[in-house]
């Protein structure tokens, strides 16, 4: 009897990093110009203001990820790589 889905890590990791325009140098300008919204949606999720499907719809269209989308997209990974 042969594996249903067999997984492949390289393969993963590099659909994610194009998923998430991983780089080594993050594009913290992104961050930058979307930070009050993220700081908002942050907020709206905490006091839960907002729905998850309101989340989902906000950072992403059609399946492609909207400009806050990228943003928080390229932060996540920077601010797991400096936190202590």
């Amino acid at each position: 009897m042969r594996p249903a889905h067999r997984h492949n890590e390289k393969q993963d990791l590099s659909h994610r990093q194009r998923l998430f325009h991983c780089s080594s140098t993050p594009d913290l300008g992104k961050v930058t110009r979307h930070w009050p919204d993220i700081l908002r949606l942050a907020a709206s999720i905490y006091t839960d203001k907002v729905s998850a499907y309101d989340v989902v719809r906000m950072l992403q269209r059609g399946g492609n990820p909207t400009a806050l989308g990228e943003a928080i997209a390229v932060y996540e990974p920077f601010s797991a790589r400096t936190a202590p």
